[in-house]
């Protein structure tokens, strides 16, 4: 008897509570990726933002930079250009 309760159980409609309990577990992961999606689209937005100010700032300087020819450094030079953080040198002692 056992068996044909366990077979009605499978074959039964699920009840509107479930089918409720189910709709709302797929509409949380949707949230939840389109949630992600939106943090990258926000990143990628202030990665262009903040490339836009550097490319500004660094074609002003170069605009103005006065007696060059070509009023943009050379790329292949990284001492020449002032977009590039570097690190200084602490004089190490010698033993």
């Amino acid at each position: 008897m056992n068996m044909f309760v366990e077979l009605f159980r499978t074959f039964k409609k699920p009840s509107a509570t479930l089918l409720a309990q189910s709709e709302l577990e797929d509409a949380q992961r949707e949230l939840l990726a389109a949630e992600t999606g939106l943090d990258y689209a926000r990143c990628v937005v202030d990665y262009n933002k903040l490339r836009v100010e550097r490319l500004t700032r660094y074609m002003h300087v170069s605009a103005v930079r006065p007696g060059t020819a070509d009023p943009s450094p050379s790329l292949s030079d990284p001492s020449a250009r002032t977009d590039i953080a570097r690190p200084t040198l602490a004089a190490s002692p010698t033993h």
